[in-house]
């Protein structure tokens, strides 16, 4: 979902509304994680707050498992969808 987001720039501004989904879904997507883990945490899934500080955990955890992938792609010569 995170390859998405990164892609919107490449996307033509005349497909706003693909943009848009695009950007959406990750959004919601990340939103639900964040609610999750706070769940899971013994937290209360009403708390907002406390759940859009684990944003950025989850978005540097993105990232990072969309690096690792990249660079065993390339090292074992492997096509990764």
């Amino acid at each position: 979902a995170l390859l998405r987001v990164l892609m919107v720039p490449l996307v033509p501004r005349r497909l706003c509304l693909l943009r848009r989904w695009f950007v959406c879904y990750y959004a919601a997507n990340l939103l639900r994680r964040c609610a999750a883990d706070l769940v899971k945490r013994g937290g209360r899934s009403n708390r907002g707050r406390l759940a859009l500080l684990l944003l950025p955990y989850h978005v540097a955890h993105d990232l990072v498992e969309m690096g690792s992938v990249v660079r065993g792609g390339i090292r074992y010569r492997t096509f990764v969808l």
